[in-house]
C-alpha cells in the first residue's frame, strides 16, 4: 500500500509542476532509470566481492589489510563499469540530462532518509526522552537530526520542483 501511496505521490509531483518542456511522467522516468542502474550496480557489486573473496582464498591481497578502502575500491570499479552501458543506453534511449539529475537527487534523498532511519532505530525515542526533548532537556546529535533531517528533505523537495517549474534542470 505504501508503494502505491509513493507512486501517487510522484505522479502528483508531476502533474504540480505542470511544465510544457517537463517530459510527461518525468518522476516514473526517474525512477525506472534509477531502479535499473541500482540493480545493474548492485549485481556488479556483489559479482566483485564475491570474486575478491574467491581470490583472497588462493592469493595474498593486500586489499584485505582495510576493509574501508577494499569497498571503496570495489564501488569506483563498479561505478566505472556501470558507466559504460548507461552511456550506450541513455543515448540510445535519448534519456534527458533532467532524469540524470534527479536521479542524482533520489540518491542523495535517499541517503539523508536511510540515515534517519537509522537514528530512528538506534535512538528509538521513548515517552520519557520525548518530554526530554520537548522541554530542552535533550542535546544529543541523534535527536537534532530527527528533528532537522525531515525539513531537509521536505525543502529540497520544493527546491527541485521550482528550478523544474523555471526550467533550471
Amino acid at each position: 500500500m505504501n508503494e502505491i501511496i509513493l507512486l501517487v505521490l510522484l505522479l502528483f509531483l508531476g502533474r504540480v509542476i505542470n511544465s510544457k518542456r517537463l517530459e510527461r511522467f518525468i518522476f516514473f522516468k526517474t525512477l525506472a532509470v534509477f531502479s535499473a542502474m541500482l540493480f545493474f550496480s548492485t549485481t556488479v557489486f556483489l559479482i566483485l566481492v564475491f570474486g575478491l573473496l574467491l581470490i583472497s582464498q588462493y592469493i595474498v591481497t593486500p586489499l584485505g589489510k582495510s576493509p574501508f578502502m577494499t569497498m571503496f575500491m570495489l564501488i569506483l570499479v563498479s561505478g566505472v563499469i556501470l558507466y559504460f552501458p548507461v552511456s550506450k543506453l541513455a543515448n540510445k534511449w535519448h534519456i534527458s540530462m533532467t532524469i540524470f539529475t534527479l536521479i542524482e537527487y533520489y540518491i542523495q534523498w535517499g541517503l539523508i532518509y536511510i540515515t534517519l532511519y537509522q537514528v530512528a532505530v538506534d535512538n528509538f525515542i521513548k515517552g520519557t526522552d520525548i518530554e526530554k526533548l520537548i522541554e530542552g532537556g535533550v542535546s544529543s546529535p541523534a535527536y537534532l537530526m530527527l528533528a532537522f533531517l525531515p525539513s531537509f528533505i521536505s525543502v529540497w523537495i520544493a527546491t527541485i520542483m521550482y528550478k523544474l517549474e523555471k526550467h533550471e534542470i
